[in-house]
């Protein structure tokens, strides 16, 4: 028999997890203040979770163990509003936040890298691009970040190429 867990959210920082197996909630508490936005799973064993102002978790659904990655534990982060994420075919973590860019996470080495793309001037334009990550049936990635930036990931650089038409 297999188990499977299913995951849901409320407005309290509060993760729980449900268990087929044991017929149980499971109370996982991520953020003392915050309001969980999004879940993705990594692989079958982590979960991201976004929040609106305490960053993002990286949860192991194995041993329980929570890592935390916000503005005082990383200089890369500016704002502890994570909006969304998005997770690749490649179990690579995409987080939209309140902040210009895009940050990918990576759980394979526990790292996390900040793109912000030279673009124009965000004060000239009424209405940002939206945040999107498609995988298209080549598995490449595009992405346009927070601000603008249409780009395809590099996997092999780890950098957003500038997509210019």
């Amino acid at each position: 028999m297999k188990v499977f867990n299913k995951f849901l959210k409320n407005k309290n920082g509060i993760l729980w997890s449900y268990s087929n197996e044991k017929n149980k909630f499971t109370k996982i508490q991520l953020s003392p203040r915050g309001t969980i936005t999004d879940i993705a799973a990594i692989d079958k064993n982590n979960l991201v979770v976004s929040t609106n102002n305490s960053g993002f978790y990286v949860y192991s659904i194995l041993t329980n163990q929570i890592i935390n990655f916000n503005i005082s534990n990383s200089p890369l982060i500016q704002s502890n509003n994570f909006i969304s994420v998005t997770v690749d075919s490649y179990g690579i973590a995409w987080l939209e936040s309140a902040q210009l860019g895009v940050f990918r996470y990576r759980k394979k080495d526990n790292s996390l890298k900040y793109f912000r793309l030279a673009i124009d001037d965000v004060n000239k334009v009424s209405v940002l691009p939206n945040f999107i990550v498609v995988e298209d049936i080549k598995k490449r990635l595009w992405i346009n970040p927070q601000g603008g930036g249409f780009s395809l990931y590099n996997r092999s650089t780890d950098q957003l190429e500038y997509f210019y038409n």
